[in-house]
């Protein structure tokens, strides 16, 4: 049975914008990248250590291994803060700089850690819809992302 989606008309019961964060024990953000807030990252096994690094829709970026938003970043294992849940409202880094269009879907870019509202085409890369555009400049997660394969 199908489930409805109702894309949101703004911040939750008493102005209160929903975050689900995660602070994965021992993990590390890469440190060879500057991560920004809003940033789309991957968690990757390397060596043993859970490391943090910017996703994108090119293979070689780990699309399918997306887990969320960068909230806040830290060298400190353990203590960066990922927004992960699904209906969560961020505001990513978006490709272009540009506004978002309200309503409609957004996807991983080819810029690694940036979205985009056009999905990518080229060969090779893998359509990951993160979520919707809540605002121009915010929006609401969904962590059950669509491959879609063109």
């Amino acid at each position: 049975m199908p489930i409805a989606h109702f894309p949101p008309s703004g911040p939750g019961p008493g102005g209160v914008t929903p975050q689900l964060l995660v602070k994965p024990p021992n993990a590390i953000p890469d440190p060879t990248t500057t991560f920004l807030v809003g940033h789309a990252v991957a968690l990757v096994d390397v060596a043993g250590t859970p490391t943090y690094f910017l996703c994108g829709a090119n293979p070689a970026n780990r699309p399918d291994l997306f887990i969320g938003f960068v909230k806040s970043a830290s060298a400190v294992p353990g203590t960066t803060e990922i927004v992960t849940g699904r209906g969560s409202t961020l505001a990513p880094v978006v490709e272009g700089g540009g506004p978002l269009t309200v309503n409609a879907g957004v996807f991983l870019a080819t810029t690694p850690g940036e979205v985009t509202q056009t999905a990518p085409t080229g060969p090779n890369q893998v359509i990951i819809q993160v979520g919707f555009a809540a605002s121009t400049s915010a929006i609401t997660l969904t962590t059950d992302p669509r491959h879609v394969i063109p």
